[in-house]
């Protein structure tokens, strides 16, 4: 009798086990098929985890907010200078988020150089309050330990957690209209040739553009907490995976303390904070100051699709002058194993050019 009590409880134990696994197996398929794949997710699938051979020519690195999605341009410095750079930057990604961006990417790609912009060093509180921003960048991660330490170490509301860990809590409503596309999670391929990199090819977006006249203060400070700390994490993180890491500021209007969330109300503090913590920890800094600016002939008036951020025109001028400082600065193999499929990218970009420019011209009276 004891010996059959003791089988029937292995074999409750084993039906239960099978059943919780059937049941997790069945909400992690779900969860992925009603997780919309979009733009965002098919640029983050393609950056963090494509194994195509290009990714193994990548010298630079480029990660940063929607700053960087749309300043920072590596078909110019390719064609230029003849280094391979990818853009991984996502819009509305604090720094704090950055670094476990950064930290997934090491996992599969080895770039000799990674470039940050500081842009969001300048939030003023703890957390960036723009969560859908975030949540929308996390969701398309995989599943791994670094998911969930960046979900339990930089999200203190509930209710983002656990949207951020199982997406199928807001999108469980798509079931009646999931289409083939969201069985089957093909990556659309047509904008490989972007290299992450998204273009604007409209000047000021209807808005009065322009910058404040240049600060250049020697006062320093005003980095929070939670921003310094990270800021940190990365450069350690670069660091222990052979890399070196450029901070930059890049060209954005720094007298703007109301947007996109509560800004410090000098920028300028900040950015030479960050100048002295580049110091301390034996790494470069490049800012867009005045200098450069009119050495590179760059005009907010025609190089800013808005307030924040560069238009086509002015992603050409700010990483020209970057793919002339990297050179300058670091030293590269300029190895390009895959040198027929970035000549392929380059003529992509330069058709794409050629066609919204002509769309502009004949749009024009």
């Amino acid at each position: 009798m004891e010996r059959q009590m003791k089988r029937r409880k292995t074999f409750f134990i084993l039906e239960t086990i099978i059943v919780l696994a059937v049941f997790v197996t069945l909400v992690l398929y779900a969860n992925k098929v009603c997780n919309p794949y979009n733009e965002k997710a098919d640029r983050v699938e393609r950056g963090l985890y494509s194994g195509e051979k290009i990714f193994d020519d990548i010298d630079v690195a480029l990660f940063g907010g929607s700053h960087g999605c749309n300043g920072f341009n590596p078909h110019e410095i390719y064609m230029n200078y003849g280094l391979t750079a990818y853009n991984f930057s996502l819009s509305g990604e604090p720094i704090y988020i950055t670094y476990y961006h950064l930290k997934e990417m090491y996992n599969m790609r080895k770039p000799r150089v990674v470039v940050l912009d500081l842009y969001y060093l300048g939030l003023k509180k703890k957390e960036f309050s723009h969560n859908e921003y975030i949540f929308d960048a996390v969701r398309c991660f995989r599943y791994s330990r670094n998911r969930l330490e960046m979900v339990m170490n930089t999200m203190e509301n509930p209710g983002l957690r656990m949207r951020a860990m199982l997406p199928l809590t807001q999108y469980h409503s798509r079931f009646d209209s999931l289409t083939k596309q969201d069985f089957l999670r093909q990556p659309d391929t047509t904008n490989d040739y972007l290299l992450g990199s998204q273009y604007y090819f409209d000047r000021n977006a209807g808005e009065e553009i322009s910058f404040e006249a240049w600060n250049d203060t020697e006062e320093s400070g005003g980095i929070n907490a939670r921003n310094k700390e990270y800021l940190q994490k990365i450069i350690d993180l670069a660091k222990e995976n052979g890399s070196e890491i450029l901070l930059v500021d890049i060209p954005h209007n720094h007298d703007d303390s109301g947007a996109p969330d509560e800004w410090v109300e000098n920028e300028y503090t900040v950015m030479n904070e960050a100048k002295q913590i580049a110091g301390k920890n034996g790494i470069k800094y490049l800012q867009y100051d005045d200098k450069i600016m009119k050495e590179i002939n760059f005009v907010p008036e025609e190089d800013m699709f808005n307030k924040g951020h560069m238009n086509y025109w002015g992603s050409v001028k700010t990483s020209g002058y970057l793919g002339k400082w990297l050179l300058e600065n670091y030293e590269f193999d300029m190895e390009v194993k895959e040198k027929d499929t970035w000549d392929m990218y380059m003529e992509e970009y330069k058709k794409t050019v050629k066609q919204e420019l002509t769309k502009r011209n004949e749009a024009e009276p």
